[in-house]
This record gives structure tokens, sequence and C-alpha cells, in this order.
């Protein structure tokens, strides 16, 4: 570099480091290589081995497919800011993120005019997979390569941006789904190529259901584009909707060099296919008298899977408010008495169902805070959230879904629950196995407290809040039994798609002491949001009226 003029790029700085270079203006600054750092090999970590705690996606908001690529990014030494020469070494994404800026850079020193999709695209179509091979929602695209990324003159865009084929959530109703989208391949170099097309599913994915369509060649002008349609087939009556689970499926569409077999180019495709189911209401009979009659619901099945069905009282029913995000925007409230456990005594469930879906549901997408006063003096007790087990016993998030609890007479922090958040991603439903004795309150026993007053405040991804009206709830006395007519089968679905469900007074002590507003009844595979809770106010009869003599006193003359 000696007597050749470097280009510094100017900016702000602080007053002071402007008084300190004033005095170093002409003269001359010698940059050297040379460190005294000493670097080594780590002899115990096999090379392309992601880091422990490299974190996944897919993206929250829309499920597309993130990471994008892998970059080395395990004890990188690098420059240290405002050290002047000194280094320092670190873990995460802040040292893979100077990797990739630099390939870029060097991408387009290479290729001046290549926009950041292309310079994106070079990196990604020519990553390799990491050693063991990674599911693509931890790896993206895989492991960048500088050399590759920098010669390569032909590349394959997917999405606009993203380079990948994105699907991400889709929610189906019917038998079969098809989608149709494109690949664009631009060729820079200065002769036609003709690759072969091909696709296939990366490590960890489903498969099931699922396939892609494209044409077998492509041929690329000299200079030129061309589109490959890249068609998505889904047979949904295949798939599977397991709570507390990801339907992931995802791969790579494929394009290899005819002339030269060596030379290919990847695009990530990624989806989660929701298979969703429908009922429609036949007829129905919600007035009742307590002792001798029931309510009953003659529900009528559509979709490709079968339906999952659950019975719960309602004690809150809640508008759908405009300045509140669907995910956290509280629609019905339920609870009942769950089972007496062998380990943990009698439980009562929460069940919550909401305007829309979340990504996950946790704090961060959506949450709901449970006040309890266990004691009935109008002033809460308790307050039940959902969150992870891993942030509330530990220092790392995972997806491992709990309810935690918060006293607020000392301010201390427990499990509410010994058991999971019976929900999954990309759903509007939860339930909370709650015992009695971690909340509050007795086993169920005479002369027992297990009666409380409870109230839910919802909170969607930016804090805004969702306060339903309060509820009352005995688990001694539950108010509500329920069943379905045996002529017809409990969860309808493609083979019988008919059922009738009843609804009775199970206790009238209990019914009068809590007053639920209706009965919903849940569908554990339906769309998500409020198609997975059907709702009807009850009216019952029968029972005595008390009224209380009015008296009225005249303070007039």
């Amino acid at each position: 570099m000696s007597g050749v003029p470097v280009a510094i790029p100017a900016g702000f700085i602080a007053r002071q480091d402007g008084l300190n270079l004033i005095p170093a203006h002409g003269q001359t600054v010698i940059v050297s290589a040379e460190s005294e750092v000493q670097t080594l090999p780590d002899p115990y970590t096999p090379a392309d081995r992601i880091a422990t705690f490299s974190s996944r996606g897919p993206r929250g908001f829309d499920s597309s497919l993130k990471p994008d690529v892998t970059a080395p990014g395990v004890a990188i030494f690098a420059a240290k800011m405002g050290s002047g020469t000194g280094g320092i070494s670190y873990s995460g994404t802040s040292m893979a993120a100077p990797h990739v800026a630099g390939l870029a850079a060097l991408i387009r020193q290479a290729h001046p005019t290549w926009t950041p999709e292309q310079v994106k695209a070079a990196m990604m179509n020519t990553a390799v997979d990491l050693s063991p091979a990674q599911p693509l929602p931890r790896q993206g695209a895989g492991r960048i390569q500088a050399y590759p990324s920098v010669v390569v003159d032909t590349l394959a865009i997917g999405d606009p941006d993203r380079v990948s084929l994105n699907w991400g959530v889709l929610p189906i109703e019917a038998d079969t789904y098809t989608s149709l989208k494109n690949v664009t391949l631009q060729n820079f170099g200065l002769a036609t190529k003709v690759y072969s097309a091909t696709w296939g599913f990366g490590a960890g994915s489903r498969t099931l259901g699922v396939s892609l369509s494209l044409p077998p060649t492509v041929t690329v002008p000299a200079m030129g584009v061309a589109a490959v349609p890249v068609t998505l087939n889904i047979n949904a009556t295949q798939l599977s909707s397991l709570m507390r689970t990801l339907e992931e499926y995802y791969g790579y569409v494929v394009f290899t060099n005819t002339a030269v077999p060596t030379e290919t180019l990847r695009v990530p495709f990624y989806l989660s296919p929701r298979p969703y189911t429908r009922l429609t209401e036949l007829d129905s009979g919600t007035t009742f008298d307590y002792a001798t009659g029931y309510a009953w619901f003659d529900l009528y099945h559509s979709g490709p899977i079968s339906s999952s069905l659950w019975v719960y009282p309602v004690f809150a029913v809640d508008g759908n408010e405009t300045g509140v995000a669907d995910a956290g925007d509280v629609r019905l409230v339920g609870v009942d008495y769950g089972w007496e456990d062998d380990d943990y005594g009698d439980m009562f469930v929460v069940a919550i169902n909401t305007w829309g879906s979340w990504h996950t549901p946790q704090p961060y997408f959506a949450e709901f805070d449970l006040y309890l006063d266990v004691n009935e003096d109008g002033t809460p007790d308790l307050v039940d959230f959902n969150w992870n087990y891993g942030r509330a016993t530990g220092p790392a998030n995972n997806d491992q879904w709990v309810v935690v609890q918060v006293n607020l007479s000392t301010g201390a922090l427990s499990l509410a629950s010994p058991f999971f958040i019976y929900t999954d991603y990309n759903a509007g439903f939860m339930e909370w196995y709650l015992p009695a004795t971690w909340n509050g309150l007795d086993d169920v026993a005479p002369g027992a407290n297990t009666n409380f007053d409870f109230q839910l405040v919802g909170f969607d991804y930016w804090g805004t809040a969702d306060e339903t009206e309060a509820g009352r709830f005995d688990i001694a006395r539950p108010p509500f039994w329920w069943g379905w007519d045996t002529d017809y089968p409990r969860h309808p679905g493609p083979f019988s798609r008919e059922t009738v469900y009843g609804v009775g007074v199970n206790d009238l002590g209990g019914y009068l002491y809590s007053r639920p507003k209706g009965v919903m009844i849940v569908d554990y595979n339906g769309k998500p949001g409020k198609g997975q809770a059907y709702y009807w106010p009850l009216t019952v009869t029968g029972y005595p009226k008390v009224f209380l003599p009015l008296v009225v006193k005249n303070y007039g003359p």
C-alpha cells in the first residue's frame, strides 16, 4: 500500500476525538497486518458444527424461513471498538455478521452493479450444509463460502428480497391445495447454460402429503434470465395436526449445470401447512329445565382431518377490539374442574380463546394474566401468566410453555402448574391445568376453600391490554356436565361428519354461584383463532327464584 492513497469514509465523531485528531492532520499513518495475537484451531469442536446457543426460525410474524445463511461465529477474535489496536474474542451473531458483511463487500467488489438481493442470492445459492446436516430453520441455506459466492455468474432467486421460497403458515380447509411460485435464474455469463432442476426435503423435514413439481430442465441465455415455475402440491388428508408440534416442510430446489455438474445453485423452500376443520350448526336447543332437560347441539363437520372436541363453561365473552392485535385479543374465557391427580390433587382448567392466532404462546406474541382472588375479599392474591420454562427457571428461552405465578403480596415468582400449557404453534386456543393447592386453594373436601374470583387480561405484541369481565368459580361444584350422543362420533371427521353434543346442569348451587354465561365447544383442530371455539349462551329454567323485598324511603316532604 506504500504510496497509494486510501479513502476512508467520513462520519460524525465526538468533539474530544476531533480535538485529538487535529494535531495529527497531514501526518503519515502506517497500517500493518502484523499482530501479536496468536490464534489456534479448536481441536475439540468439529468443523461446520452449529453452536448450541444458535437460535432457529421461522420468522415470528409471518413464519418465513430464517436464518438466511450460517457463518462462523464461535470464539471469533476481532477488532475491539475503542481499543486502538486491540482485539477481543466473542461468540454469537455479533461475530458472524461481520463475516457475512465482509463477504458481501467482496461480492460487490467483483460485481459492482449487483443489488443487495443479488449479493444475498450469491451467498445463499452457493452455501453448503453443516455437519451433521441441520434443519433449514436452524441453518438457513447453509454455511456461506467466500470463493464460490464471488465467482458465481448465475443466480437463482425465489421470493423477492428473501431469495428462498416461502409459503409460511398455510391454513387449509380443502382436501387438496396448490400454489405456484417462480424461481428466476439470472445468467451474467457470456454463454448459454442448461440446468437440470430437482428438489428434495432437508434433514428433519416432514415429507408426507407435500411435494413440489417443476420442469426437469431450464435454459438460461447468455446475459439473460429464465423463469422456472415451482408448484406446491398438498394432500391435506395426509397431514398431521398435533398439539405442541410445529409441522414443518423444508428443503431445496437445486439447479445443476448439465455441462459442469459441480456447478449447482440451491434455493431453500419452507412451509408449515395447517389443515383445519369447521363445524356448522344444523340445529340446537339452548333453553332447558335444570332438573329434567339439557342443551343440545347438532353439528356438521367439514375439513380434511377429524375434529377434536371438548366443552367448557364460559364466564367471559369479549368483543374483537380494533386497537388490540387478534393474537392477544381475548374472545372467550372458560373454567372447569379438571380431575383428581394422583400427585397434585384436584385440578381445575382455564381455557382461553382469542380472535386470532399467535406464532408461539409466549408473552412476546400474546400474554395472558389471570388474576386470582382466592379469599374473595375484592383484592387479587395471585396472578398466573404464560411463559416458557427455560426463561422462568434459567437464562435461556425455550418452547416448553408453562404457567408462572406471581404472589402479589410477596412478589415471589414460582410455577403455577407442573404441567405444560396445552396449545400449539400458530393457534388461538390454550388450556392451563392448575392444581388447586398451587393456586391458593384447597383440595375438594367438606369445609375446604375451593371457590375463587378471577379476571383475565390479555396483552398483544405491543403490550396493548384487553381486560375481560370478572368471574367466579367453585372447583367443588362445577356448574355443567357434558357429553355426546353415542349414535354419533365424539370427534366427527371425513368418514362420519355429524355429531350431537349435550350440556346440562351438574350442580345447581354451583351454577347459581358461578353463573356461567354459556358454553363453548372447543375444536382443537379448528381454524386458528375464533374457529377453535364455538359459543352458545344458555338459558336455564326451573329453579326457584328468590326476590328480596323492595324498601323505599321517602326523604322528601
